[in-house]
């Protein structure tokens, strides 16, 4: 006897946005965790750069980054 609302099959679309969504709910609450935000935190601390001696014009730049690098490959002076 089959009872009303019971399906036999769930499409593969539907068994995966089940699947990714507890995963999901999983890992947000995982996330806020104290113990996993203090690792992550210290995983991301980087030293501080000096960042002087950086052109940031031509970091900005990607169009200029272009130029530079045709001139370097040309052997050209810049």
């Amino acid at each position: 006897m089959r009872a009303w609302g019971y399906r036999q099959s769930a499409s593969t679309v539907e068994l995966a946005s089940t699947f990714f969504g507890r995963l999901g709910e999983a890992v947000r609450h995982r996330l806020d965790d104290s113990a996993v935000t203090d690792q992550v935190a210290q995983q991301l601390v980087l030293p501080p750069m000096d960042l002087s001696a950086v052109d940031m014009e031509l970091v900005r730049s990607p169009a200029r980054r272009s130029q530079l690098r045709a001139q370097i490959s040309t052997g050209s002076a810049v």
